[in-house]
Protein backbone atom coordinates (compact mmCIF):
# COMPACT_ATOMS: atom_id res chain seq x y z
CA UNK A 1 0.00 0.00 0.00
CA UNK A 2 0.51 1.66 -2.40
CA UNK A 3 1.10 -0.96 -5.11
CA UNK A 4 4.47 -0.17 -6.68
CA UNK A 5 5.45 -1.37 -10.12
CA UNK A 6 9.25 -1.31 -10.13
CA UNK A 7 9.51 -1.17 -13.92
CA UNK A 8 7.40 -1.34 -17.05
CA UNK A 9 9.41 -2.74 -19.97
CA UNK A 10 8.24 -1.82 -23.49
CA UNK A 11 9.94 -3.67 -26.35
CA UNK A 12 8.93 -1.27 -29.13
CA UNK A 13 6.28 1.13 -30.36
CA UNK A 14 3.67 -1.17 -31.85
CA UNK A 15 0.37 -0.63 -30.08
CA UNK A 16 -0.03 -4.30 -29.14
CA UNK A 17 3.19 -3.96 -27.13
CA UNK A 18 2.49 -0.75 -25.25
CA UNK A 19 -1.19 0.28 -25.42
CA UNK A 20 -2.01 -1.27 -22.06
CA UNK A 21 0.42 1.10 -20.31
CA UNK A 22 -1.40 4.40 -21.05
CA UNK A 23 -4.73 2.70 -20.39
CA UNK A 24 -3.44 1.33 -17.08
CA UNK A 25 -2.04 4.72 -16.03
CA UNK A 26 -5.28 6.51 -16.87
CA UNK A 27 -7.36 3.95 -15.00
CA UNK A 28 -5.24 3.14 -11.92
CA UNK A 29 -2.59 5.83 -11.45
CA UNK A 30 -4.28 9.08 -12.39
CA UNK A 31 -4.97 11.24 -9.34
CA UNK A 32 -4.44 8.25 -7.07
CA UNK A 33 -1.49 7.11 -5.01
CA UNK A 34 -2.86 3.56 -4.74
CA UNK A 35 -0.74 2.39 -7.70
CA UNK A 36 2.54 3.91 -8.81
CA UNK A 37 5.13 3.08 -11.48
CA UNK A 38 8.80 3.73 -10.73
CA UNK A 39 10.42 3.25 -14.13
CA UNK A 40 9.74 2.88 -17.85
CA UNK A 41 12.40 0.80 -19.61
CA UNK A 42 12.63 1.13 -23.40
CA UNK A 43 14.69 2.43 -26.32
CA UNK A 44 12.42 4.03 -28.88
CA UNK A 45 13.76 4.65 -32.36
CA UNK A 46 13.91 8.13 -33.88
CA UNK A 47 11.43 9.39 -36.47
CA UNK A 48 14.08 8.92 -39.16
CA UNK A 49 14.48 5.26 -38.24
CA UNK A 50 10.74 4.63 -37.94
CA UNK A 51 9.69 6.28 -41.15
CA UNK A 52 12.77 5.18 -43.06
CA UNK A 53 11.98 1.50 -42.61
CA UNK A 54 11.46 -0.25 -45.92
CA UNK A 55 8.77 -2.72 -44.97
CA UNK A 56 5.92 -0.25 -44.90
CA UNK A 57 5.12 -1.08 -41.28
CA UNK A 58 3.03 1.46 -39.46
CA UNK A 59 5.20 2.99 -36.76
CA UNK A 60 3.50 4.42 -33.73
CA UNK A 61 5.35 7.05 -31.71
CA UNK A 62 2.47 7.79 -29.33
CA UNK A 63 4.07 6.35 -26.19
CA UNK A 64 7.47 7.82 -27.01
CA UNK A 65 5.98 11.25 -27.69
CA UNK A 66 3.62 11.34 -24.68
CA UNK A 67 5.92 9.93 -21.98
CA UNK A 68 6.11 13.21 -20.04
CA UNK A 69 2.33 13.60 -20.05
CA UNK A 70 1.82 9.99 -18.92
CA UNK A 71 4.49 10.31 -16.26
CA UNK A 72 2.76 13.39 -14.83
CA UNK A 73 -0.37 11.27 -14.26
CA UNK A 74 1.49 8.84 -12.01
CA UNK A 75 0.94 10.12 -8.49
CA UNK A 76 3.79 10.49 -6.08
CA UNK A 77 4.44 8.45 -2.98
CA UNK A 78 5.00 10.56 0.12
CA UNK A 79 8.48 12.06 0.05
CA UNK A 80 9.25 11.06 -3.54
CA UNK A 81 9.09 12.83 -6.88
CA UNK A 82 5.89 12.21 -8.86
CA UNK A 83 5.99 10.34 -12.13
CA UNK A 84 8.18 7.56 -13.46
CA UNK A 85 11.80 7.63 -14.59
CA UNK A 86 12.59 6.74 -18.19
CA UNK A 87 15.62 4.53 -18.65
CA UNK A 88 16.71 4.49 -22.28
CA UNK A 89 18.64 1.24 -22.40
CA UNK A 90 21.52 0.28 -24.69
CA UNK A 91 23.12 -3.03 -25.61
CA UNK A 92 25.54 -4.24 -22.97
CA UNK A 93 23.87 -2.54 -20.03
CA UNK A 94 23.04 -4.57 -16.93
CA UNK A 95 20.87 -3.42 -14.08
CA UNK A 96 18.94 -4.93 -11.21
CA UNK A 97 15.28 -4.73 -10.22
CA UNK A 98 15.18 -6.32 -6.74
CA UNK A 99 16.30 -9.94 -7.31
CA UNK A 100 16.11 -9.73 -11.13
CA UNK A 101 19.22 -9.01 -13.19
CA UNK A 102 18.39 -7.40 -16.53
CA UNK A 103 20.87 -7.57 -19.41
CA UNK A 104 20.21 -5.65 -22.61
CA UNK A 105 21.18 -7.89 -25.54
CA UNK A 106 19.92 -5.79 -28.45
CA UNK A 107 18.45 -2.43 -29.41
CA UNK A 108 17.68 -0.99 -32.85
CA UNK A 109 20.94 1.00 -32.61
CA UNK A 110 22.91 -2.21 -33.20
CA UNK A 111 21.82 -2.19 -36.85
CA UNK A 112 23.29 1.27 -37.53
CA UNK A 113 24.52 2.54 -39.96
CA UNK A 114 22.17 0.22 -41.88
CA UNK A 115 18.57 1.34 -42.06
CA UNK A 116 15.80 -0.36 -40.15
CA UNK A 117 14.14 -2.64 -42.70
CA UNK A 118 11.32 -3.84 -40.48
CA UNK A 119 9.75 -1.83 -37.69
CA UNK A 120 9.69 -5.04 -35.62
CA UNK A 121 13.49 -4.92 -35.58
CA UNK A 122 13.20 -1.85 -33.35
CA UNK A 123 12.38 -4.27 -30.50
CA UNK A 124 14.65 -4.09 -27.45
CA UNK A 125 15.75 -7.58 -26.37
CA UNK A 126 16.45 -8.16 -22.69
CA UNK A 127 17.47 -11.27 -20.76
CA UNK A 128 16.12 -11.31 -17.21
CA UNK A 129 17.73 -13.62 -14.69
CA UNK A 130 15.57 -14.30 -11.67
CA UNK A 131 17.53 -15.12 -8.51
CA UNK A 132 15.69 -16.93 -5.76
CA UNK A 133 15.47 -15.21 -2.41
CA UNK A 134 15.21 -16.33 1.17
CA UNK A 135 14.52 -13.93 4.04
CA UNK A 136 14.99 -10.96 1.70
CA UNK A 137 18.43 -12.03 0.40
CA UNK A 138 19.48 -13.87 -2.74
CA UNK A 139 19.89 -17.59 -1.99
CA UNK A 140 23.45 -18.67 -2.69
CA UNK A 141 22.73 -22.33 -3.34
CA UNK A 142 19.80 -22.10 -5.73
CA UNK A 143 20.09 -21.93 -9.52
CA UNK A 144 18.65 -18.75 -11.07
CA UNK A 145 16.08 -18.86 -13.87
CA UNK A 146 16.76 -16.92 -17.08
CA UNK A 147 14.25 -15.60 -19.60
CA UNK A 148 14.86 -13.78 -22.89
CA UNK A 149 12.19 -11.32 -24.06
CA UNK A 150 12.35 -10.95 -27.86
CA UNK A 151 9.40 -8.63 -28.42
CA UNK A 152 8.75 -8.74 -32.16
CA UNK A 153 12.37 -9.51 -33.08
CA UNK A 154 12.45 -9.98 -36.83
CA UNK A 155 15.04 -11.34 -39.28
CA UNK A 156 17.79 -8.77 -38.78
CA UNK A 157 17.48 -8.90 -35.00
CA UNK A 158 17.55 -12.72 -35.05
CA UNK A 159 20.65 -12.72 -37.27
CA UNK A 160 22.36 -10.16 -35.03
CA UNK A 161 21.61 -12.10 -31.83
CA UNK A 162 22.73 -15.43 -33.31
CA UNK A 163 25.93 -14.01 -34.77
CA UNK A 164 26.84 -11.79 -31.84
CA UNK A 165 26.09 -14.15 -28.95
CA UNK A 166 25.92 -17.77 -30.20
CA UNK A 167 25.71 -20.18 -27.26
CA UNK A 168 25.74 -17.26 -24.79
CA UNK A 169 22.00 -16.98 -25.51
CA UNK A 170 21.36 -20.26 -23.66
CA UNK A 171 18.46 -19.52 -21.31
CA UNK A 172 15.78 -21.43 -19.43
CA UNK A 173 12.93 -19.75 -21.31
CA UNK A 174 12.43 -17.52 -24.33
CA UNK A 175 9.44 -15.55 -25.53
CA UNK A 176 8.54 -16.56 -29.09
CA UNK A 177 8.94 -13.42 -31.12
CA UNK A 178 6.36 -11.75 -33.31
CA UNK A 179 3.17 -13.69 -32.81
CA UNK A 180 4.42 -17.28 -32.96
CA UNK A 181 7.71 -16.58 -34.63
CA UNK A 182 6.71 -15.10 -37.98
CA UNK A 183 9.87 -13.59 -39.44
CA UNK A 184 12.28 -15.14 -36.94
CA UNK A 185 14.64 -18.05 -37.45
CA UNK A 186 14.52 -21.50 -35.76
CA UNK A 187 18.32 -21.35 -35.41
CA UNK A 188 17.93 -18.56 -32.83
CA UNK A 189 15.69 -20.71 -30.63
CA UNK A 190 18.14 -23.63 -30.83
CA UNK A 191 20.83 -21.36 -29.39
Amino acid sequence: DPIRIAAWYVTHGHGDHYASMPNFINKYCRNSASVTIDTLIANFASDEEYYGSESGDSPNTTLRDTMAELSSKVSDVAGEEPGFKYIKVHTGQKFWLANVECEVLYTHEDLLPNRLHSYNDSSTVIRMTFYHTQNGSISEGSKPTSFIWLGDAYKETCNYLSTMYGSYLKSDMVQVSHHNGAGSYPSLYKL
